[in-house]
């Protein structure tokens, strides 16, 4: 069994674990809210305090952890939209918060029991937000922008990533520049691929945005997002050295997120 890899909510596509997450912090807000009521009314602004020092608690932890990709850029530390957040880092915080505030009152030991409760229930539905490795199905090609077509199975026998990307797509167009710098020190091939336009198109975006297009390659009739099952753009592939699919990433990606997966899929075993 696996989970959607986004949610669609009007025009709003958010990748399956944030949108998770955003429902199990709701979630605790309103327990909060309710014990707040019914039997202490310090439990709704503890529970305030602890989810915002818990917040920063985890960035403050995953930029440490992944400093090298940081210190490249460091004001993507800013970027907290494209995910990176250290669970135990965040959930000790939001402990500590609320005990600070609670004291060892029968409230706090709910409002701890909540947080277990919601932080162990994220751990359990992400196991499924990620898809059971698959087969990346043979006969895939793309094009390069002088019209050749390069058949996937070219990469056989090494990891591989590939990045499904559009010109209209706003948070395709932030990455991309990680991407190619990224992709020019990687020891993984990572393919740009423009999905469902035309090579003019592509074309002028880069030449608009003074990208280079050694690693670009066109797919415009989108047909690997549809059969990975991409639910938006971007959609970032991370395939092994056996061909296998072993994660889908559905919207913008930090450059520590990206060398994660990367060095995941680069020591996967055959």
């Amino acid at each position: 069994m696996s989970l959607p890899q986004a949610v669609q909510i009007g025009p709003l596509l958010l990748a399956a674990d944030r949108a998770l997450a955003l429902v199990l912090v709701s979630v605790f807000l309103v327990i909060a809210a309710i014990l707040a009521r019914k039997y202490d009314a310090s439990a709704e602004r503890a529970g305030w305090w602890a989810l915002v020092v818990g917040l920063v608690a985890a960035r403050i932890g995953y930029v440490v952890g992944n400093w090298e990709a940081f210190a490249i850029e460091p004001a993507s530390i800013l970027a907290i939209w494209q995910g990176g957040f250290s669970l135990p880092a965040g959930v000790a915080a939001a402990v500590l918060v609320t005990l600070r505030f609670l004291r060892l009152r029968t409230s706090s030991l709910v409002m701890v029991g909540a947080i277990l409760g919601v932080t162990s229930a994220y751990i359990g539905a992400s196991h499924l937000l990620r898809p059971a490795p698959r087969p990346l199905p043979a006969g895939l090609a793309v094009q390069t922008l002088t019209g050749k077509h390069v058949n996937l199975s070219a990469w056989r026998g090494r990891p591989l990533v590939i990045n499904l990307w559009a010109s209209w797509c706003l948070p395709c167009r932030r990455e991309m520049p990680m991407l190619i710098d990224t992709a020019l020190r990687s020891p993984v091939p990572i393919l740009l691929v423009n999905s469902g336009e035309e090579r003019a198109v592509a074309e002028r975006f880069l030449v608009a945005n003074r990208l280079p297009d050694d690693l670009v390659y066109l797919d415009d009739t989108a047909s690997l997002a549809t059969v990975i099952g991409a639910a938006g753009y971007p959609a970032t592939i991370f395939i092994d050295a056996a061909g296998k699919v072993k994660s889908v990433h559905v919207g913008e990606l930090s450059r520590a997120m990206l060398a994660e997966e990367i060095k995941a899929v680069r020591h996967e075993r055959r």
